[in-house]
């Protein structure tokens, strides 16, 4: 793919945002995000938090199309250092969920998202190497990094036992073509529009040769 292509191919997939309902799904994904990691970050392992909402997240990224679930996680792990007062995690978080969507949503095409979504899960553990590097200098450094990675061991078994919970939960039938009706892609109703041209069209050339027959037999 050359790089005028990844241009519109980025532009018409960040098209979904051309709708307000899509941008109010995407904030109310977001919300669900939020609380739901909320209930679980209350739970402090000696001085180190967990939140179980990636397994949400990850669950949701293998069901919902576009770039709703790209956005939503960048936003929800933010907002959640913010309301723990760690601002210094919040680049390694945006960082991490990136990576996680990028790589569940490519893997999920080739292992399926059974397989997806744990291997997704595992790059929370950068957050015990990501804490190690910002506090190198101290004498704790090794053994906290190393606790914290053990918590975060415990969040990635979790997360991906309930992203699979999720994605085996929401992937029916039903499920999708509710999705199919919520988020539809901006080219659907773009083809749509022109196909009502179209029919337009061709009413309007059937009354003209209607119209002209009709003067024929007066005639």
């Amino acid at each position: 793919m050359r790089w005028w292509q990844m241009i519109n191919w980025t532009i018409n997939w960040f098209s979904y945002f051309k709708k307000i309902k899509y941008l109010a799904q995407t904030a109310v994904i977001t919300g669900l995000l939020v609380a739901f990691g909320l209930t679980t970050m209350l739970f402090d392992i000696s001085s180190a938090r967990f939140q179980a909402s990636d397994g949400l997240f990850l669950g949701l990224v293998c069901i919902i199309p576009g770039p709703m679930m790209f956005i939503a996680g960048m936003i929800y792990p933010m907002l959640l250092d913010i309301i723990a007062g760690v601002f210094h995690y919040i680049p390694a978080s945006i960082a991490i969920h990136i990576l996680m969507y990028v790589v569940c949503k490519v893997l999920s095409k080739f292992i399926t998202p059974y397989g997806a979504i744990p291997i997704s899960a595992s790059f929370v553990l950068l957050y015990g190497l990501y804490w190690y590097f910002m506090n190198i200098g101290s004498d704790a450094a090794s053994s906290t990094a190393i606790w914290k990675t053990i918590v975060n061991s415990i969040q990635l078994g979790v997360s991906a036992v309930i992203g699979v919970v999720v994605y085996v939960g929401l992937n029916t039938k039903s499920f999708k073509k509710f999705i199919e009706r919520q988020i539809q892609h901006p080219d659907f109703f773009k083809n749509q529009n022109q196909n009502d041209f179209d029919y337009q069209i061709l009413d309007e050339k059937e009354n003209c040769l209607q119209k002209i027959l009709h003067e024929k037999d007066q005639k």
